[in-house]
């Protein structure tokens, strides 16, 4: 009975229950439905219940008399005692409810109500059904907030990217368009992620909403894929309208308040590779709201402002070009530069433009003609000036926002970073610079995610330094040796002192420059039957491994075979014991629930995580003087809070895998040489002597350092 109790892990009520590789929060969710059963039961049969946890102890009960004696009876199952398994006259007896899914209901009950046998049974099944609903109905959601958030991201699809459509059973080319509305949400309510989610199912309920439309969020938008059945912006223009403003006051009904009060609307596209257009559409709109949001319009739609929009496009110098000279002009006095805006807003309309300034249309007739004479701008008769009033009031009140990537989970290091960072520079700008931080894939694949940002489908990503050798040259590899460091911060003194610079000037050719390290913390070794404690212990076993001929080679030696798979499959591949090892900051063994696979994490720091935070050349040339000195120092601020999350977050990963029962090794010292040893053979036979004896170097000042 002890090794029955031992495998299985919440007891709730009469029910005592299990689902293999769950997990905790998961199965406190089947537990707070099973408890409704469990209620259920005590009303229609007058068996008492109690709500039981056998780690937690006592939930609740629906007779205190009884607590203490089924207190007395989880005491017997934790000491081992059995329980009879047929209906005698002990006080207990037990029968086994075997559901789908793996899991095994023990049904605790006492002699006399043990008749119920089959209409508790019945129950169970009832509420399994409907707690296995819920867990499909939130695994599509997931997907579908992982593909918006894919498509936001760059042109590019993959294979990831194609079963998400198909596992959603959505149509991945058909006519759609992006609508963006930006939800500003009091400290207490609900995050941007909830209110998506109850958005979809609402839209779903009342037909607004189908299952082609593609809803996510990024950072405080909301964006919806609304599929239109058309190209063109006449044809679906009423419908998106229609759609708009229904959701915008069902969340009005919901927060009590005008959480959203606008919606940005991109142009249509077929094709799923195009849709991150409609949304840079849309996203520009949102931007430049601070001009746009004077024409007093709930919707906004791109084909409305497609000139601005184009002239946007173009990269810096040509737009300084188009607008040199008229700025000149524009700005001769303080009277002519403050028609500009008004002129714009107001379509060039001398009456409105009046009353905007609080001046007698007679003046404003003055002012009009002396500016057609002192700089040749006329608005009222001339096509170019119309226009040129347009960009001009368009640039001076222009937004900065940034396309940032990463390609592990939302709850990594790197995407807590990216979301710092863009607290920073939206502080430091007053609103006019900030990220909009995008999951590109869960797939690992860093050299794709430095591909999307070479082409500048992102202005700014966070991933491996073991890509950027293909960029900063082969040297970089030396970065994953084994043992490279023997503290983070002898790392962080080497990474910020030589590695940064050397690959900063290496890159200076390149379209990517690199501002920061960043560091995940160590990354430690899982395994699943039996502890490692010496690299002897790894004969035979298949590892995952990042892409790395010298990771790959460290763990030959050993008589390991070294496997390298995508980061998102690393589950599926221990769940199928295609591997048996691998290795991950805690942080990311915890979010990957890696844990349900393994039952051993070996403590000893081999290799070090390291992540470059990285531009696109093209962005960084594109920001006024101003926007580059902010975001240095914001990268700069950053950093330092990356260094202390990083910290914090695996500490608290490192007890809640504790927690959940797995096991950590600390090797000895002894031990520990065992390993560097089998790591010589890669320092002796390395191309790269002279950046390693740099590194070495660095390491001594560091040493220096710490001394004086």
């Amino acid at each position: 009975m002890k090794k029955y109790i031992a495998k299985h892990h919440v007891f709730c009520g009469i029910f005592f229950i299990s689902v293999k590789g769950q997990r905790r929060d998961v199965m406190k969710e089947l537990a707070d439905i099973f408890k409704q059963a469990a209620r259920t039961l005590a009303k229609d049969t007058d068996i008492p219940v109690c709500i039981i946890d056998i780690k937690r102890g006592l939930f609740e009960s629906s007779n205190k008399d009884l607590q203490e004696i089924w207190k007395e009876e989880i005491q017997n199952i934790q000491n081992g005692l059995s329980i009879d398994c047929e209906p005698k006259k002990s006080r207990v007896c037990m029968f086994e409810c075997v559901l789908p899914d793996e899991m095994v209901c023990v049904v605790l009950t006492d002699h006399e109500h043990y008749r119920y046998r089959p209409y508790i049974t019945a129950l169970l099944h009832a509420a399994f059904d409907f707690f296995y609903k819920r867990k499909e109905d939130r695994a599509e959601l997931s997907r579908r907030r992982l593909l918006a958030s894919q498509l936001f991201g760059g042109g590019r699809l993959d294979f990831e990217i194609d079963s998400n459509f198909v596992a959603i059973k959505c149509k991945k080319d058909i006519p759609r368009c992006a609508v963006l509305l930006s939800i500003s949400l009091l400290k207490d309510d609900a995050e941007t992620g909830e209110i998506t989610d109850m958005i979809e199912k609402w839209g779903m309920d009342s037909g607004l909403l189908t299952k082609e439309d593609i809803c996510g969020f990024v950072n405080d938008s909301i964006v919806i894929f609304k599929s239109v059945g058309s190209l063109f912006y006449r044809d679906y223009s009423e419908k998106v309208e229609q759609m708009s403003r229904a959701v915008i006051r069902y969340i009005a009904e919901q927060l009590d308040y005008y959480a959203v009060k606008n919606a940005f609307i991109g142009s249509a596209y077929s094709h799923a590779n195009q849709l991150y257009k409609s949304y840079e559409e849309a996203k520009y709109l949102y931007s430049n709201f601070d001009y746009y949001g004077q024409y007093k319009k709930t919707c906004y739609y791109i084909n409305d402002y497609i000139f601005e929009y184009l002239y946007s496009e173009l990269n810096i110098r040509e737009q300084e070009n188009m607008i040199r000279d008229f700025k000149i002009r524009a700005e001769q006095s303080e009277i002519i530069r403050s028609l500009m805006m008004p002129m714009a807003i107001h379509n060039m309309s001398p009456k409105m433009c009046a009353k905007a300034l609080g001046i007698h249309i007679n003046t404003m007739q003055q002012r009009l003609k002396k500016m057609k004479e002192k700089t040749g701008i006329d608005p009222l008769h001339d096509v170019r000036s119309r226009a040129l009033i347009h960009i001009y009031a368009v640039q001076n009140n222009k937004k900065t926002i940034w396309n940032a990537g990463v390609i592990v989970q939302p709850g990594s290091v790197l995407f807590q970073g990216l979301c710092n960072l863009s607290e920073i520079l939206n502080e430091k700008s007053k609103g006019t610079f900030r990220l909009n931080i995008h999951t590109v894939a869960t797939s690992g694949d860093n050299f794709r995610l430095f591909g999307l940002l070479r082409e500048r489908d992102l202005d700014m990503a966070v991933g491996s330094t073991i890509a950027l050798r293909q960029l900063a040259g082969p040297k970089i590899s030396v970065l994953q040796y084994p043992f490279l460091f023997n503290s983070e911060e002898e790392a962080r003194y080497v990474l910020q002192n030589l590695v940064l610079p050397e690959i900063q000037s290496s890159l200076s050719e390149v379209e990517v420059i690199c501002f920061d390290i960043w560091s995940m913390g160590w990354r430690y070794l899982t395994s699943k039957n039996a502890q490692v404690r010496v690299p002897e212990d790894m004969k035979g076993r298949r590892i995952r491994i990042l892409a790395s001929d010298d990771i790959k080679t460290y763990f030959e030696e050993m008589g390991a075979v070294p496997v390298q798979i995508y980061y998102n499959n690393i589950r599926e591949a221990l769940a199928s014991d295609m591997i048996e090892c691998q290795e991950n900051p805690y942080n990311n063994i915890w979010n990957m629930r890696i844990y349900e696979y393994q039952k051993y994490i070996t403590e000893i720091k081999m290799f070090y995580s390291m992540e470059a935070c990285c531009v696109a050349r093209q962005s960084w040339s594109e920001l006024e003087r101003s926007k580059q000195n902010m975001l240095k120092e914001a990268i700069q601020e950053n950093s330092k809070w990356v260094v202390k999350q990083q910290k914090e977050v695996n500490q608290l990963a490192r007890s809640r895998l504790i927690k959940e029962g797995l096991e950590v090794i600390v090797p000895t010292k002894e031990e520990v040489e065992m390993w560097k040893k089998k790591s010589r053979s890669i320092y002796e036979k390395t191309k790269y002597r002279d950046f390693l004896s740099k590194i070495q170097d660095m390491k001594s000042r560091y040493i220096q350092a710490i001394l004086s």
